[in-house]
């Protein structure tokens, strides 16, 4: 099995720091899958079970913010910060890139 590093991060309403992994590919393709054959609460609860496996706190006990806290942590631990974006204006109708 292959070791993936551990990240620590501090929960924001918890106030407590955490272990967390980043999701391997395998994981991002069962999501995708889920999400395919099920659609977003399909998708949702498999993210929801596989980031369960992910950090050392029980994610049924986290309050909201803590929730979504862990989600970016993962995504940034994951991918990376920062991602490409792009959207059109909807007074100028100019495309707009990041």
């Amino acid at each position: 099995m292959i070791e993936l590093p551990t990240y620590v991060t501090k929960l924001p309403i918890l106030n407590k720091e955490i272990e967390i992994q980043p999701l391997t590919v395998k994981q991002e393709k069962n999501i995708g899958a889920a999400k395919q054959t099920g659609g977003n609460l399909s998708a949702f609860t498999t993210f929801i079970k596989i980031l369960d496996t992910l950090i050392n706190v029980d994610v049924k006990k986290l309050s909201e913010p803590d929730l979504i806290h862990c989600i970016l942590e993962m995504r940034k631990f994951s991918i990376g910060e920062k991602f490409k974006t792009s959207f059109v204006c909807p007074h100028t109708k100019q495309k707009v890139s990041h």
